[in-house]
């Protein structure tokens, strides 16, 4: 929360976990504007922004299709008994991180 001359000013970062995007939300009122009710209008911005943009910040739209189910068709048409392997690579969605600079 910031006091300004012209009254109060309330903001929010949303930020994903994974993929480090942020989404920000800010809420303007006068100088006798009531804190309580601009958290509160702070709050329903937060749950429009996050209804609208979530997926966006977990990266859930650069999920890659799921070919277990297809693999599993094809396997169960031949009547063979399947035996397989899963390997998970963890794959970094944000850029490079930047090197904080050193305080001595």
């Amino acid at each position: 929360m910031f006091a300004q001359s012209a009254g109060f000013v309330i903001t929010a970062k949303l930020v994903g976990t994974e993929t480090s995007r942020i989404e920000s939300v800010l809420v303007k009122a006068g100088k006798d504007a009531d804190l309580g009710e601009m958290a509160i209008e702070l709050s329903a911005k937060i749950d429009e922004r996050i209804t609208k943009e979530g997926l966006n910040l977990t990266g859930a739209d650069m999920v890659k299709p799921d070919p277990l189910p297809k693999l599993l068709e094809s396997v169960s048409k031949k009547k063979r008994k399947l035996v397989f392997a899963v390997v998970v690579t963890e794959e970094h969605i944000a850029g490079p991180r930047r090197q904080q600079p050193s305080l001595s």
